[in-house]
């Protein structure tokens, strides 16, 4: 047990020479139980040496007193370790398990902080409690600067339309008042002050309560970030916020064409199902407390999406989520809207179906970054469309079932001799056509995407790219 005093964690570890300063041995239980729990040992000088210390039952019951002074009381075991029997001489040991919260000391809270036990402020109180999740940002009263959001800065319409999507209720009139109260959505239960998660989900005008409510996207035309690049902002309410987000990402998306066994095979850059998990888990997951906007960029190579999350939560590293899979939530009530809007599900497997999802579209496992304050994923797409990604079960196929004679015949022999590209006399000259119908033929090919067009008048050609 002494083992402790060489490695000497002062945030872990407490040296008292006797039980003189009582008031300071509470105030370091406060400050442990706050931090991660830890040691003081009585009868140690300050430089690590057993000197020892009488110890009987009357300073053991001084202890346990002690602890429960501890406000909520401290949870504290005492060992006692020989030093010099002939004395009657120990070295006390009072361990201290890390507890659930902030602990106070005669009214002062304290927290340990680099050997020092350290009387917390208001801010900091708030700062622990917001971490340990005692407050959550989506249960707190909305404000702004110059007033409370009421009732009347909620949406109607868009209650409305999650009765609809959810219950199946139409054309009915909404007693808001209500739909606020049985949801909880409502500050203090009765009032007609309501809560964040109320215009974060229904709002009116989100960025007046939530100006941090919002993402920028950034689209960069290489694999670095340069000074030319497009630059969307993206506001509303989450459930906007979330569809037009995916909407923005998929219209940058490539899609790769190739013709196989006389199918159009059209191979997306990156899995949809993985882009809308890696949205869904940033503004659900993401820490409202901060005033930073979520950041999307899009490279040629990849998608990087950075997120205002600060870790440890409610004192969990990431390391230990990922490792354990356990759900924990930053904002519960946002996170049961997008449930019922079956936007995301329960069981906290977000990463872990990015991540097969990915694999399964041919692509590499992402990277995940997880900094004080931030968390970035980022996803890799292949640079083209890659063999493996012929079986991702995110491709969409088009059947050549509904063509003519002439086309069937063309792609019968295109495929046979692996041709790049033909012009509209080749064309008559393989299905043994008119130039008119050639024509025909041909546009109806590549408006169904199995042809692409290039050149002008006589010098038109037509593309086609074979699988392999």
């Amino acid at each position: 047990m002494l083992q402790d005093l060489k490695e000497m964690e002062k945030d872990t570890i407490e040296l008292k020479s006797s039980f003189s300063d009582m008031d300071g041995i509470g105030r370091t239980m406060a400050g442990f139980s706050t931090k991660k729990g830890g040691k003081i040992y009585i009868g140690v000088d300050d430089n690590g040496c057993p000197i020892g210390v009488r110890c009987n039952k009357n300073i053991k019951d001084s202890l346990i007193t002690l602890s429960r002074t501890v406000s909520p009381s401290a949870i504290i075991s005492t060992n006692l370790i020989d030093h010099d029997l002939k004395k009657g001489l120990h070295i006390v040991c009072i361990k201290v398990e890390k507890g659930q919260g902030i602990y106070s000391y005669k009214k002062v809270p304290y927290q340990r902080r680099e050997g020092v036990n350290h009387p917390l402020n208001p801010e900091e109180v708030f700062e622990i409690q917001k971490n340990i999740k005692k407050v959550y940002f989506d249960d707190l009263p909305a404000t702004c600067q110059e007033r409370p959001a009421l009732i009347t800065d909620i949406d109607e319409n868009k209650v409305k339309h999650f009765l609809q999507f959810v219950k199946g209720v139409t054309n009915q009139k909404v007693e808001l008042k209500r739909f606020l109260q049985n949801n909880n959505l409502i500050h203090n239960g009765s009032g007609v002050q309501v809560k964040n998660s109320a215009i974060m989900i229904f709002g009116k005008n989100v960025s007046n309560f939530i100006p941090q409510n919002k993402i920028s996207l950034c689209e960069f035309p290489s694999t670095d970030i340069t000074e030319k690049f497009s630059k969307t902002e993206l506001e509303g309410d989450l459930i906007d916020l979330h569809q037009r987000a995916i909407l923005e990402i998929e219209k940058r998306m490539k899609v790769y064409s190739i013709v196989r066994d006389y199918q159009r095979i059209d191979i997306p850059e990156y899995p949809s199902e993985a882009i809308r998990e890696i949205i869904t888990n940033a503004i659900v997951h993401r820490d409202y407390f901060d005033d930073t906007e979520i950041f999307i960029k899009i490279f040629k190579d990849r998608i990087e999406i950075l997120n205002p999350a600060s870790f440890p939560f409610e004192n969990y590293t990431w390391e230990e989520i990922e490792k354990s899979g356990i759900s924990k939530r930053r904002n519960p009530t946002v996170a049961d809207f997008f449930e019922k809007y079956t936007l995301m599900e329960k069981e906290g497997r977000g990463i872990s179906r990015i991540k097969s999802t990915l694999q399964s579209h041919g692509l590499p496992k992402p990277i995940i970054e997880v900094g004080q304050k931030t968390f970035k994923i980022i996803i890799y797409n292949s640079g083209n469309y890659a063999v493996s990604s012929l079986k991702s079960p995110y491709n969409r196929i088009i059947d050549a079932k509904n063509l003519n004679e002439r086309q069937t015949k063309f792609l019968q022999y295109a495929q046979k001799n692996k041709t790049g590209n033909i012009s509209r006399a080749e064309y008559v000259t393989i299905t043994s056509t008119i130039a008119k119908t050639a024509s025909r033929d041909l546009d109806d090919l590549v408006k169904r995407g199995f042809l692409k067009r290039f050149g002008f008048k006589r010098a038109t050609r037509y593309n086609i790219i074979w699988e392999g």
